[in-house]
């Protein structure tokens, strides 16, 4: 076969012009699919054991060449689905054959050369861009692979590269699912032994990895909770390890250690059966006491993390496995009639329906940890780090959904608090948030959003909730140089798409005005892209579903993904054309007056007060008796943002008005408001 020939400085040149990288231009398939088959199968065609045939620069010009088509699939990896499978046979089938060579065939005792760990790096890059989940399918799992894979695995030395043991140990895991009990496959088990020498082995093997830096201690863990969760094996060496654990814990080990020795908990309470785990779960809740008594495990928000995830399981693990019989639900939905021609002018009805409770909620003591957890979930929602947030907030739905009624509601109590922690009221009797945590927000809103999807947060909580989840929509509360906020608004946006997916539009009718206004708002003139685009998100999608928001088809329509990715086109197209709505025209007006003028930023000012200049001529009674006094009061403002904004959108609000009416500005506004001090 002819050796193909790599420019490795070209291929580096190309790589930062190469259309695979470029944000402009999203693939719609895999467009290189014959080329990087053939690439593998070169890669694959040489000797993986003995004298390495490829010099190191015609190997890093494989890599390079591969890993440049295949990075530009990352945000779109289900476009290679139609060839996974031929990609992961063309290199696991080698890597297979080798490694029963080296282990129990003809070159047994040899060892693998650096283009092997070539051939498994690039098997890891085709995992990582895909997900291994769905790469784990095509592997070859049969009976007589596990020993050998397991005896290369412990040949394998720290210092060879991490992504031949990562995917080694993800094999192994896909392999320890065979139902066949282990002591029939292991050639040194005895039938007197109660234990089972290969499992032994392969434990002590694993542990070695938890203590790892690379991705190999997540492949570990993953590969120690599909052993343990075997019925062969759990109820001996489930208990053996939660008590080596404990130990380890106990001895102040190292960040990656307590990383995998936690990963490794989550995945067995995540795989274990429940009657397996029980037994256990109190050990776990001590263990996790003691973790957050030790500030230096506290400061890693990726243990952070795991002590949230691991606790929710826990928690689920020692609650019945219900779904709660007080939840709401929906019922039926019909598109046809959500877009009908009468839906948008009225609710109809006859097809809102809100479930009854069909059962008496059960009556059942909840264990004491089980209010830990929610404490600690709690706490979760207020932590800097988002990961641990968004696992908290998880969690609080999951749990919630196992809980009595009663308990449940005081969770959903316990997080509406949490809106209110450092809320002042301003002289005007609107709230002032310029105090409260932005971390805390954010994670109420996404705690909410869980709920909510799930059918946990009732219909008559929804009264309370509208006006917190309002102003999470416009939270924007400068800090310093910068402002802070984004996050809070994107997950308001979530709550928002959730309320569309829980709820009848008779539910949702008299909350309608202030959502669907508040919406409009953010999707137009939101400095943030990505919120501009979320609200845009969640408004269609209560369009789609409720059918009640005034004018909704017509302004999806206009106001859609690519027309608000545009700042100036939001504000200067999309947002009159909605204004041309009397529903909206006002509000939009308010919002940009309130909030938007007077924006840090000076490059939305600038835009903003153009945006007001244009929709002022819509209602031009409006600009006049309200707006422009509105804005002659706040060009004497202190504050250099407010006045300078002020003093901008009120001249070109003014020569809009002028040149749209048939008056005299004299004529339409007195003359103790155009006073400027």
């Amino acid at each position: 076969m002819a050796e193909q020939a790599y420019d490795v400085e070209k291929l580096l040149d190309s790589i930062e012009d190469s259309e695979y990288f470029s944000t402009k231009k999203t693939p719609s398939h895999f467009v290189h699919a014959n080329q990087v088959i053939s690439e593998l199968r070169t890669l694959a065609s040489y000797p993986l054991v003995g004298p390495c045939k490829v010099d190191h620069r015609q190997r890093w010009g494989m890599r390079i060449s591969l890993e440049r088509h295949l990075a530009g699939y990352q945000y779109e990896s289900y476009l290679l689905d139609p060839f996974i499978e031929t990609m992961v046979t063309i290199l696991i089938s080698p890597l297979r054959k080798m490694v029963h060579d080296i282990t129990v065939g003809d070159l047994k005792g040899q060892a693998m050369n650096e283009h092997g760990d070539l051939v498994f790096y690039m098997l890891y890059f085709v995992t990582n861009t895909r997900g291994y989940k769905t790469i784990v399918k095509f592997l070859p799992h049969e009976v007589a692979d596990i020993e050998p894979a397991f005896e290369f695995l412990r040949q394998q030395d720290k210092r060879r590269p991490w992504e031949t043991r990562y995917m080694l140990l993800i094999w192994l895991s896909l392999m320890c699912m065979i139902p066949f009990d282990l002591k029939s496959i292991d050639s040194q088990a005895t039938e007197t032994s109660g234990r089972i020498p290969l499992v032994d082995q392969m434990m002590d093997s694993a542990k070695l990895y938890l203590d790892c830096a690379g991705r190999d201690r997540d492949g570990a863990s993953l590969f120690l909770a599909r052993l343990l969760t075997r019925k062969d094996t759990c109820m001996f060496y489930l208990p053996e390890f939660v008590e080596w654990s404990s130990s380890v814990l106990s001895s102040e080990p190292n960040a990656f250690q307590t990383i995998g020795i936690l990963g490794s908990l989550c995945w067995i309470f995540k795989l274990g059966r429940r009657e397996v785990l029980l037994p256990i779960a109190d050990k776990l809740e001590e263990m996790l006491v003691y973790i957050e008594g030790r500030d230096h495990f506290m400061s890693n928000s990726t243990i952070k993390k795991l002590i949230v995830k691991l606790s929710q399981r826990v928690g689920l693990c020692l609650l019945k496995p219900r779904v709660a019989a007080w939840r709401y639900q929906r019922g039926n939905r019909s598109l046809l009639s959500n877009l009908g021609a009468e839906s948008v002018s009225k609710i109809d009805k006859g097809s809102s329906t809100i479930a009854e409770e069909t059962e008496d909620d059960e009556d059942f003591e909840v264990p004491d940890v089980v209010e830990n957890v929610i404490e600690r979930l709690m706490n979760g929602l207020r932590d800097r780090d988002t990961i641990v947030r968004w696992s908290a907030a998880k969690g609080m739905g999951r749990m919630s959904n196992r809980l009595p009624k009663e308990m449940a509601d005081d969770v959903v109590g316990g997080i509406f608090e949490l809106f209110s922690e450092d809320v002042f009221g301003l002289p005007s009797g609107e709230p002032d948030v310029s105090s409260v945590s932005e971390h805390t927000w954010h994670g109420a809103c996404l705690a909410i959003a869980e709920l909510s999807r799930r059918g946990l947060l009732l219909p008559h909580r929804l009264t309370e909730l509208i006006p917190w989840i309002i102003l999470a929509l416009k939270f924007d509360v400068k800090r310093g140089a910068h402002s802070v906020g984004s996050n809070v608004r994107d997950a308001a946006c979530y709550v928002c798409w959730s309320f569309a997916r829980a709820y009848t539009p008779e539910v949702l009718g008299p909350h309608v005005r202030m959502l669907s206004n508040t919406l409009i708002a953010v999707s137009v003139f939101d400095r943030d892209i990505n919120i501009r685009r979320a609200s845009s998100a969640a408004f269609q999608e209560n369009v789609g579903r409720m059918g009640i928001f005034p004018h909704g088809i017509d302004i999806v329509t206009v106001a859609d993904y690519f027309s608000i990715g545009n700042v100036t086109n939001s504000y200067l197209t999309v947002a009159p054309y909605i204004a041309g709505f009397e529903e909206y025209r006002r509000y939009l007006s308010q919002h940009l007056l309130e909030s938007v003028i007077t924006h840090w930023d000076i490059a939305i000012r600038e835009v903003a007060s153009e945006a007001m200049a244009r929709i002022a001529v819509l209602d031009l009674d409006f600009a006049c008796s309200d707006i422009i006094p509105a804005l002659t009061k706040m060009t004497s403002s202190l504050d250099p943002a407010v006045r300078h904004g002020a003093l901008i959108t009120l001249g070109r609000t003014a020569k809009a008005v002028k040149a749209h009416s048939e008056k005299s500005l004299d004529q339409r506004i007195s003359a103790e408001t155009l006073e400027v001090e």
